[in-house]
């Protein structure tokens, strides 16, 4: 393969690292997340531990795209599943490196300030 197209290949996937996000292979646990109607299910009750390895499984049965981002106690940014669309499933394994209130949005147009966001604990 050129060596121009592994490291285009390549580019995505640093980045991801770079953010806290890491493959699928090696996480402690699996979360299932819908996203519908400005709304995210499947996050209630949802705790983490300081430096497990989460996958995020979003399923968008709603009509419009959605996203889910992850931000630390400090606000930072771990990761995402980018833009999905309806009917669509996308998946991400972050890891949660230390503890504080992390919190959610999807990031699409105004789905944050329509009430697409959430937090959960990380201990």
């Amino acid at each position: 393969m050129n060596s121009h197209l592994l490291r285009w290949a390549a580019a995505p996937t640093l980045a991801l690292a770079a953010a806290g996000a890491c493959s699928g292979a090696g996480a402690d646990r699996t979360v299932a997340v819908g996203a519908v109607d400005y709304r995210f299910s499947g996050m209630d009750g949802f705790a983490g531990r300081a430096g497990e390895r989460v996958e995020f499984v979003l399923t968008n049965t709603g009509s419009a795209d959605h996203e889910f981002e992850v931000f630390d106690a400090d606000g930072k940014a771990v990761g995402e599943v980018g833009p999905t669309s309806a009917g669509k499933t996308k998946k991400v394994t972050l890891k949660l490196a230390k503890p504080g209130t992390y919190r959610f949005v999807c990031g699409v147009s105004d789905h944050e300030a329509r009430g697409m966001t959430g937090t959960f604990t990380v201990t």
